[in-house]
């Protein structure tokens, strides 16, 4: 992809010329979000809540923007040393998500508890193949995308991913286009916006590590929900005079149990 840049800019020289999230870097006018940091941001993420086993599926390795992900992936792991999970490719695609999601369950079972996604159409094809074989989201493996598509709030989970602003940047694009025809050369000639994490319900702590955390918290087998801890403790033992006493008004008020 540098290299068609590169043909672009020398073939059109006297023409505006503006990089979107390209590989050029500085050689030419540019908009980026950084992507090796946005995705360190993701993977820091699972690190922090308790995962040590994080697997990727990354997008196509002919993309600048997959590349940078992956090696932001692979960074957040070294710098927590930890050892990179399983790797697989897909296209950017829900349906290349749902393959490597059936890969990583056939290949790499017990070798992961989370999963990086390097975009939010991928994470939602993950998420649906590992429901399909009975791996459930986020109890048994986390999953975190990327780009916070509209459907994200929507995925069931609610997928967390991160945000950065596309339109934003198309935005800076052309302003920095208009900017060049005038001849301004005190316009940015590099701008850089920033990611943020959008935490949803589709990543959590390992389950083995959640209950060594808080066993109040592991959902009893017939609960959907976990057991409220917000509750306050009441230690306080009752005068048995007392209890039989507020039971015998219970049972005068309701009729049962005595003669009225």
């Amino acid at each position: 992809m540098g290299a068609d840049f590169r043909l672009l800019r020398d073939s059109f020289r006297n023409i505006p010329f503006v990089g979107i999230n390209s590989d050029l870097g500085c050689e030419v006018p540019s908009v980026f979000v950084d992507q090796k940091q946005a995705f360190e941001i993701v993977t820091d993420h699972l690190i922090q809540l308790g995962h040590t086993q994080i697997a990727h599926i990354s997008g196509p390795q002919d993309s600048f923007v997959a590349r940078q992900r992956y090696q932001g992936w692979l960074a957040a792991l070294n710098q927590a040393g930890l050892k990179p999970g399983p790797l697989v490719e897909g296209d950017f695609s829900a349906k290349s998500g749902f393959a490597a999601a059936e890969r990583l369950i056939a290949e790499h079972k017990g070798a992961f508890t989370a999963v990086a996604s390097a975009n939010d159409q991928m994470a939602l094809g993950a998420t649906r193949a590992f429901e399909e074989s009975n791996v459930h989201v986020p109890t048994d493996v986390s999953i975190v995308g990327f780009d916070n598509m509209p459907e994200a709030a929507f995925f069931r989970p609610p997928l967390s991913t991160i945000k950065h602003d596309l339109a934003r940047i198309g935005q800076l694009g052309v302003q920095s286009l208009i900017e060049q025809l005038n001849g301004n050369a005190s316009f940015p000639r590099t701008q850089r916006l920033e990611a943020t994490l959008v935490e949803r319900l589709s990543s959590k702590s390992p389950l083995s590590l959640s209950a060594r955390r808080d066993p109040a918290t592991v959902p009893s087998p017939h609960r959907s929900d976990p057991i409220p801890t917000d509750r306050p403790a009441n230690n306080t033992v009752e005068n048995p005079d007392l209890a039989r006493a507020k039971s015998s008004r219970r049972r005068n008020k309701t009729g049962f149990g005595g003669h009225r």
